[in-house]
């Protein structure tokens, strides 16, 4: 009865923890795309300009940010367990290791997916500042939301050696009940922008 009750309220408090990081994470979102409205208008920053804040000014507070949440007491709070007795030093080290193993495949794929997030980024940009903030970040997030269960349910059986896929996650993935639910939600929020759109 107490490993039940130790059990549901630990469920409850991860549970609570994931919906607020949902919710910080959301407004977040939504105040950075503001901003990037704001800046463009008030401060007349172009693409580069919102580029080199984003991805090379926000180096430092990102730093600063992993040194934090690597000492005692916020890695308890904001860390998974196993990462919990992991220094900062040897989660550096083990990065680098990762990174030029297989003759620098992690350091590639890395480098690949900067260029995709500055491409994104810019895009990003220049739509948000060319039309209605409210409706475009709505659009943006709901295809967003469309555009990665799809891509993960195809990479998933095209690509799950590359991936390092397992077995058990391919079949959690193709699971008919929750693609079912996955296409009933994404036609929910497409009738939803058509609603938003003819308002």
């Amino acid at each position: 009865m107490k490993r039940n009750t130790h059990t549901q309220v630990r469920n409850s408090r991860d549970t609570l923890t994931v919906s607020l990081a949902f919710v910080m994470m959301a407004v977040s979102s939504a105040l950075w795309a503001c901003m990037q409205r704001y800046a463009q208008y008030t401060a007349g920053v172009n693409h580069l300009g919102f580029l080199s804040i984003d991805q090379i000014y926000s180096t430092p507070y990102i730093a600063l940010y992993v040194i934090i949440i690597s000492i005692y007491p916020m890695n308890r709070i904001l860390l998974w367990q196993s990462d919990r007795d992991e220094a900062l030093t040897e989660s550096l080290v083990v990065t680098w290791k990762q990174s030029f193993d297989n003759y620098g495949k992690g350091a590639t794929l890395i480098v690949l997916g900067r260029i995709f997030t500055c491409v994104y980024l810019v895009g990003q940009f220049f739509v948000l500042v060319s039309y209605d903030v409210t409706y475009t970040f709505l659009e943006m997030n709901v295809l967003r939301l469309l555009i990665s269960w799809v891509c993960t349910l195809i990479t998933t059986f095209l690509f799950p050696k590359f991936l390092h896929i397992a077995k058990k996650e391919q079949q959690d993935t193709s699971n008919p009940v929750a693609i079912v639910s996955k296409v009933m939600g994404s036609v929910l929020l497409l009738c939803l922008l058509w609603v938003v759109s003819i308002s």
